[in-house]
């Protein structure tokens, strides 16, 4: 329980020095190619998802970087940020920590019946899974976007691409 608060902290602050960052001199930043090329891609996802975009986005590696330094710069109001920031930074270390343990705490047995070779075919199957599962959500974000553009609402860019 300890190892979550501290990592939960150190996410939670990470992300609270990245808003920081954007809100007070981010505009300064995307004069940087690299900086440009990421903040550009999440600020559209962050305009039309808010909160659920900051959840979502500890959850995407693309988007977990940036989309703190996004939400300072659009100026998205500091207390839901943080709120939002915190449930998010709880619930992915939480999810790392307690799959860590339960993995760990099964090690021996896993070994056992599965053998070495078998652990490595499970990480690429989960990472295909993974791949499959963003591949789906993409579409499902895409269909909806185009049937909100078919219905009259004005969608800025298609996301996650």
């Amino acid at each position: 329980l300890v190892i979550i608060a501290l990592a939960t902290l150190g996410s939670f602050l990470g992300d609270n020095f990245d808003y920081f960052l954007g809100r007070h001199g981010g505009r300064l930043l995307e004069e940087k190619p690299l900086y440009k090329k990421s903040v550009t891609k999440v600020e559209p996802f962050l305009e039309k998802y808010g909160i659920l975009a900051i959840f979502a986005g500890r959850f995407s590696g693309w988007s977990r970087a940036w989309i703190a330094l996004a939400s300072g710069i659009i100026k998205f109001r500091w207390w839901k940020f943080a709120l939002v920031s915190l449930l998010s930074a709880f619930s992915w270390t939480g999810a790392w920590v307690i799959g860590g343990y339960l993995l760990g705490a099964n090690r021996d047995l896993i070994e056992d019946y599965l053998g070495r070779a078998s652990v490595v075919a499970w990480l690429v199957f989960l990472a295909i899974l993974i791949y499959y599962f963003r591949t789906r959500i993409r579409l499902i974000l895409e269909l909806i976007a185009y049937t909100s553009k078919k219905h009259g609402a004005r969608i800025k860019d298609k996301i996650w691409r």
